[in-house]
């Protein structure tokens, strides 16, 4: 099936770790109580966009979405729709799995089963027609809607469909149950649906059994012989038919169904939107270039939490310019905003590399290939011994495995160890991570790093934070 969020078919990047670490997922359980929704939308964020062309793509449907509700709560619409026929066709397709098993299958068991097919295939046909009428009445602007616009318009318009729902409807009319009596101003099946689906098998001299004639009640009672001849061609010919609808019902959905598994994307940056928006916060897609530039930005986590679960508390936002050439060191003291800072910068990187908007004035930010996150944790029962080796053993499976498009977050390791042993085993790590030239952006309580910050390989931007009056606010900024 077709991937609307990837129409491109380019390569995704990986989220590693930084999931749960980010607070994503708590994120995912506030937007959806449904459990398989939570994990399709993680699947998504997990899964970073590496080229600019699909970020923009996604942004602007999005964006048409935003500007045009009636035409996102339309699509949302018939996106359940979509569902309901498939589960409607699955049950035919079930109870003529359970039929079959039967050792011989009637007149009525057949037709009854071709009534339903022909009824779950109207209703796609009922959805094509729909969503037309919705997009010539409401243009989308973006490409990918474009794109889906144009291919609903194209079948929905085309002189097949229009005799496609002529025979279907045909079905229906003479989809009754016939027994062994027939009644032949119906010739069981319509006379074009006959000679078009059966492709002529039975145009001859056995289909002469229901050519019209005169009797009484205009039906015929058969003998034995005609009778058993007559249930098998019917079985038969239905059985073809329902194989065909099976093969036009699926073909029909795979052309307009693939939006279904993507389209909880779009309905969370609705969700983002609404939230943020009603509680007065400005929203910006990010732009992509050579540095990390945020203007206000504020902790997304925090906002949607505080939001959900009522509280007042004022979330600040922050600045932050980190070039391309440098990595970033968080210091402060304790709960005055460091983590928060971290996860921001953090949860704005998965955001803008999906195609989601951010809450701040201002975004720019760089492509990276992956996005690793090792945060400090409480002390588990391991077989490596205590926190400290854990997290040296994390440490070292994250060098073994980035690059220089990588972007490394960690948050607060070594403090279950003496804080000098703590401060020279991170900047070991951190001035490796700058030689080979991967990014890293790290929160740290040893602050004697700072003494040490002009000895890295390479540029390294402090961030400082300060005063518990302000909260989760950066107030210094040092190079």
């Amino acid at each position: 099936m077709r991937n609307f969020l990837n129409p491109y078919n380019v390569e995704y990047g990986k989220v590693y770790n930084a999931l749960h670490d980010l607070q994503l997922d708590t994120i995912a359980r506030f937007a959806y109580k449904e459990a398989n929704r939570q994990e399709r939308l993680l699947e998504i964020l997990e899964n970073i966009c590496l080229d600019e062309k699909t970020i923009y793509y996604r942004q602007a449907i999005l964006n048409d979405f935003i500007k045009d509700r009636f035409m996102y709560h339309n699509i949302q619409l018939e996106i359940a729709a979509m569902e309901k026929a498939y589960a409607e066709y699955d049950g035919c397709r079930s109870q003529r799995a359970k039929t079959k098993i039967k050792s011989e299958v009637g007149i009525v068991d057949a037709s009854m089963s071709l009534r339903d097919y022909a009824y779950a295939l109207r209703r796609l046909l009922e959805i094509f027609g729909r969503l037309d009428n919705l997009f010539n009445e409401h243009k989308p602007s973006s490409e990918g809607l474009k794109v889906y616009a144009h291919a609903v318009h194209k079948r929905n318009a085309s002189e097949g469909f229009y005799k496609l729902r002529e025979r279907v409807e045909a079905i229906l009319e003479s989809g009754s149950s016939y027994g062994y009596c027939i009644k032949l101003d119906d010739y069981l099946v319509p006379e074009e649906m006959k000679y078009m689906l059966v492709k002529g098998k039975y145009e001859g001299e056995k289909f002469s059994l229901f050519k019209k004639k005169t009797s009484q009640n205009n039906k015929v009672e058969l003998n034995s012989k005609v009778e058993e001849d007559s249930r098998r061609i019917v079985v038969d010919a239905y059985n073809r038919l329902i194989v065909i609808i099976e093969d036009i019902f699926e073909t029909l959905f795979d052309e307009v169904s693939y939006i279904i598994k993507d389209f909880i994307f779009f309905e969370f940056g609705i969700y983002l939107y609404e939230t943020l928006g009603e509680a007065g916060e400005y929203v910006t897609f990010p732009t992509f270039g050579k540095t990390i530039n945020y203007k206000k930005a504020k902790d997304p986590f925090l906002l949607i939490r505080y939001i959900n679960e009522g509280y007042r508390t004022i979330v600040y936002g922050n600045d932050l310019l980190i070039e391309d050439n440098e990595s970033a060191l968080v210091c402060g003291s304790n709960n005055t905003g460091k983590t928060v800072f971290l996860r921001t910068i953090g949860i704005f990187q998965v955001f803008a590399q999906t195609g989601l908007m951010v809450p701040a004035d201002y975004a720019e930010t760089v492509i990276r290939s992956d996005i690793i996150s090792i945060f400090s944790g409480e002390e588990k029962d391991t077989n490596v011994g205590g926190r400290f080796e854990k997290e040296a053993i994390d440490i070292k499976e994250i060098i073994d495995s980035v690059n220089e498009r990588s972007l490394v977050i960690i948050n607060e390791i070594f403090q279950s160890t003496f804080a000098e042993d703590g401060e020279n085993a991170l900047f070991d790590i951190l001035d490796y991570f700058t030689l080979i030239n991967v990014k890293w952006i790290t929160v740290t309580h040893l602050l004697g790093l700072l003494d040490r910050v002009n000895n890295f390989e390479a540029d390294v931007k402090v961030f400082q934070t300060t005063g518990e009056e302000e909260k989760y606010k950066i107030k210094t900024i040092q190079n």
